[in-house]
């Protein structure tokens, strides 16, 4: 609740804060060991607050890894880290040794913003086992990097996307380069946000001038 009350008045340093405060307090989840199970199978997950509760749903979101966790458990023992953070990353050595790992923090646009891409893939790296989804391929998947790459595909409609950067521009400048590649209307967005937050379609030179002051992004 405190960290959806955060979000709702847009204090990051206050979110950030409580997603610390919990990956340090949980930073790492065993599941239950069965006789029957095959190898160990390691995840490497994002810190969320969905419908947060202590222990295994902290760790495994609605994803498809949280499936295969629910489904195959029978047959395999699963373990989580929070592996964006020192404090996962150290609490790591107790977790069982891995025969695999499957990363689960794909998000190619808050990798890069953030900075984790090196250290999460060393980390998953360390480990010597194979890694379904590894950082360096995850973060191939921008929202631009996508565009680029579906762009040539015969029968798909694919947006034009620009990643563009506020640092050391003034509100004009950033209307300047936007309106000399896209014409109205469009949409304005965070870089890595989902399911429409921090989205904002615009009509207008008006509108992306006030959706740009709205926005304390320096990438967006």
């Amino acid at each position: 609740d405190l960290f959806h009350c955060a979000t709702a008045v847009g204090d990051s340093e206050a979110a950030r804060g409580l997603i610390v405060r919990a990956v340090t307090a949980c930073p790492v989840y065993v599941s239950p060991r069965r006789t029957e199970q095959q190898a160990n199978v390691l995840v490497l997950s994002p810190m969320e607050f969905k419908g947060m509760r202590p222990g295994r749903q902290l760790h495994f979101s609605s994803n498809y890894p949280s499936q295969i966790a629910d489904r195959l458990k029978d047959e395999f023992h699963f373990s989580s880290v929070f592996a964006e953070y020192p404090s996962g990353r150290e609490a790591a050595t107790s977790l069982p040794t891995p025969d695999v790992i499957i990363n689960n923090v794909v998000n190619a646009d808050h990798l890069l913003s953030e900075g984790n891409l090196q250290a999460l893939a060393e980390f998953a790296d360390s480990f010597g086992v194979p890694v379904v989804n590894h950082p360096d391929k995850a973060v191939q998947t921008t929202r631009d990097g996508l565009s680029a790459l579906l762009s040539d595909v015969e029968s798909i409609i694919v947006p034009k996307t620009c990643r563009f950067k506020r640092h050391g521009k003034t509100i004009d400048d950033l209307v300047g380069e936007i309106e000399a590649l896209f014409a109205y209307p469009m949409i304005v967005r965070t870089v890595h946000l989902q399911q429409g937050a921090g989205m904002t379609r615009v009509e207008h030179r008006q509108a992306l001038s006030r959706a740009l002051a709205a926005r304390p992004d320096d990438e967006f």
